[in-house]
């Protein structure tokens, strides 16, 4: 499933009908088989990022804030995840460190240092 972004919204294919929904300050899109949703990295603030999380119907499922001194990056796939997040924790050394994402419970979870 390919995202379009463009300035106001976020949309996609499913079913062969295409789902598109308001949102500004998308950086990337990916559809993720493993939730069976769209995940969205969107810029909300002065150096702030969050992630969205919507079902293939264009439903929005949660948000999930950057977790305390940590800077999400980007998405990306590792540790067996088909999308996860890139982010750089500041309280252990500026280091790059890999999330995986709970969409059911509106957290993301360590997976361990990104190399």
């Amino acid at each position: 499933m390919i995202c379009d972004i463009n300035e106001k919204r976020l949309s996609w294919q499913s079913g062969g009908n295409t789902m598109s929904v308001p949102l500004s300050n998308v950086d990337e899109a990916k559809y993720s088989g493993d939730h069976e949703a769209v995940i969205a990295l969107i810029s909300v603030g002065r150096n702030a990022r969050e992630i969205a999380v919507f079902e293939v119907n264009g439903e929005l499922r949660c948000r999930i804030a950057e977790p305390k001194q940590t800077t999400f990056n980007c998405l990306g796939s590792n540790r067996n995840n088909d999308v996860a997040v890139l982010a750089t924790i500041y309280q252990i050394g500026w280091r790059d460190w890999w999330f995986s994402i709970d969409s059911k419970n509106a957290i993301v979870e360590s997976l361990g240092e990104g190399r």
